[in-house]
């Protein structure tokens, strides 16, 4: 059985799984700015609308769908370079300004982990499912026969 999973994407490159590559380089850097920017969306929809809300209701709605934009598929394409972590930083800075104000506390008082201790986490968190076979890599690979389309 074969299983495509690349999309080819005229503009920017290729598309697998949700995860954006670059054509040229097969870099995550176009991955990062088209992702960076729909949260950026995101983050300024529920700004405009629960302006006047609580900054619970403000977190819950900045954790629930903001961050998972960000976060999404990163054992896959984790941000290798600080430019591209620090655009992903921006975003949840400007999210911690609208719920906070303009000077928001400290991450230990917010309970929200900044970006590249988030990352860390997660790769952690993934190499240690790994390790305890949660997920068993070399058995998923196996069984599958994953080929690319013709059409890169």
């Amino acid at each position: 059985m074969n299983v495509y999973i690349f999309i080819k994407n005229k503009s920017k490159g290729y598309l697998a799984l949700g995860v954006h590559i670059s054509r040229d380089d097969l870099r995550w850097s176009v991955h990062t700015d088209i992702v960076r920017a729909k949260a950026a969306q995101v983050l300024g929809f529920a700004a405009r609308n629960l302006r006047k809300c609580t900054q619970k209701v403000k977190r819950v709605s900045f954790l629930s769908l903001v961050k998972p934009i960000l976060m999404y598929g990163l054992p896959a394409w984790h941000p290798t370079t600080q430019e591209n972590m620090t655009k992903l930083e921006r975003v949840q800075k400007r999210a911690l300004r609208f719920i906070y104000g303009r000077q928001p506390p400290p991450p230990q008082e917010t309970n929200i982990m900044p970006v590249e201790m988030h990352l860390k986490y997660t790769d952690l968190n993934f190499f240690k499912r790994c390790q305890g076979g949660a997920i068993d890599l070399t058995r998923a690979l196996a069984s599958q026969n994953v080929a690319s389309c013709e059409a890169m």
